[in-house]
C-alpha cells in the first residue's frame, strides 16, 4: 500500500515537473524565440530552474564587490584622518569609516534590488509553476532567459543595451 503512494506522489511530481518546463518553455519562448528555447534546453536550464538555483544575496554581492568597498574604506579612513588632525577631534575617523559604511550598504542594496529586476511569468503562469513546484518563477525564468540568450534579448526579442534602466526597454 505505502509503496503505491509512494509511486503515485513519484508519478504526480514527474507531471508536476512536465507541465512546469512547458510553462518555463512557453514564456522563454515569449522572451527569446525558438532558438532561445532550443539553447536553454540544451544547457539543461529548465530542470535547473524548475529545482531552483538559490538567487544571490546581499552577502554574495558584498563579498563580489570587496575590493572597491576596501578602496573606499581607506577612503574614508584618511578623509577622516584628515578631519581629525584638522579639527583636533579624533572621533571624525569613525564619523568618516560609519558613513562609508552606511553608504555602502545604501548602494549596494539599492544597486542589488534593481539589478536582480528582470523577466516575470504572466501572473496566472506563475501561480501555475507554484503550484507545481517551483519555489520562485520569476527567478526561475530570469535564469531560463539568461541561458538561452546570455543575457541579451528583451521581452520583445530585441537586443538589450547597457543603461536602459530596469524596465526592459529595447533598441
Amino acid at each position: 500500500m505505502e509503496r503505491s503512494q509512494q509511486q503515485r506522489a513519484s508519478e504526480q511530481e514527474e507531471r508536476n515537473r512536465g507541465e512546469a518546463r512547458d510553462m518555463l518553455r512557453d514564456e522563454l519562448r515569449e522572451v527569446a524565440g525558438d532558438e532561445g528555447v532550443e539553447r536553454a534546453e540544451r544547457k539543461g536550464a529548465l530542470d535547473e530552474a524548475i529545482d531552483g538555483r538559490s538567487p544571490k544575496t546581499v552577502t554574495g554581492v558584498l563579498s563580489e564587490s570587496r575590493g572597491i568597498i576596501a578602496i573606499t574604506f581607506f577612503v574614508a579612513l584618511i578623509v577622516g584622518a584628515l578631519i581629525a588632525l584638522i579639527t583636533g577631534a579624533w572621533w571624525f575617523i569613525i564619523v568618516a569609516l560609519v558613513l562609508h559604511a552606511i553608504g555602502t550598504l545604501v548602494v549596494v542594496g539599492t544597486a542589488f534590488s534593481l539589478a536582480t529586476r528582470g523577466e516575470s511569468p504572466d501572473p496566472r503562469t506563475a501561480a501555475a509553476l507554484e503550484a507545481r513546484g517551483v519555489r520562485d518563477p520569476d527567478a526561475a525564468l530570469d535564469q531560463v532567459v539568461e541561458a538561452a540568450t546570455d543575457g541579451r534579448v528583451g521581452r520583445d526579442g530585441g537586443e538589450t543595451t547597457a543603461g536602459e534602466g530596469d524596465s526592459g526597454e529595447t533598441r
